[in-house]
């Protein structure tokens, strides 16, 4: 009963599911990075008092503040600065690609000319700010680790020894 054939239909499904996988991959990345925050947090702690406070303390912030910028431009965040404490956070490159989800779906026909070109330019600036998670993650974080390993960091430390 709809004039669309199944070619239209089947590309409308196809861009449905390419959003949905960069969606996932998107979100993915971001618990990955939120995961090695967390991590850095807890290791930074651990060297608390100890003579590489500031050596180890300087790797973790210049890793934190790489993967936080970009974690702050591919998801919304509630973070005070950017609204004061109210209302909701502004929207990122997530929401703009979860957007497209209904223009996409919002007619029974294959999708626009502009819907592929706005998922194209979406996708590459996503992916770039992935990649930069990804350096720093594969580059950085090792050197983190290994200077935790000169530095003699203890992995568990006792509540009251440090």
């Amino acid at each position: 009963r709809i004039p669309a054939s199944q070619e239209d239909l089947q590309a409308q499904f196809d861009l449905l599911i390419a959003i949905r996988n960069k969606l996932s991959e998107t979100h993915g990345t971001v618990n990955e990075l939120r995961y090695v925050r967390r991590q850095i947090w807890e290791w930074l702690s651990r060297a608390e008092g100890r003579p590489a406070e500031e050596a180890v303390s300087d790797m973790a912030n210049g890793i934190v503040d790489a993967i936080t910028s970009r974690e702050a431009v591919l998801i919304s965040t509630w973070t005070t600065n950017e609204r004061a404490q109210m209302g909701r956070p502004l929207p990122k490159l997530v929401d703009a690609l979860s957007s497209l989800t209904s223009v996409v779906e919002g007619a029974d026909a294959a999708p626009t000319t502009q819907a592929y070109d706005v998922f194209a330019h979406l996708s590459a600036v996503i992916d770039g700010h992935i990649a930069a998670v990804r350096r720093a993650i594969d580059r950085d974080v090792p050197a983190f680790v290994e200077l935790l390993r000169e530095f003699d960091i203890p992995a568990i430390v006792p509540r009251g020894r440090m």
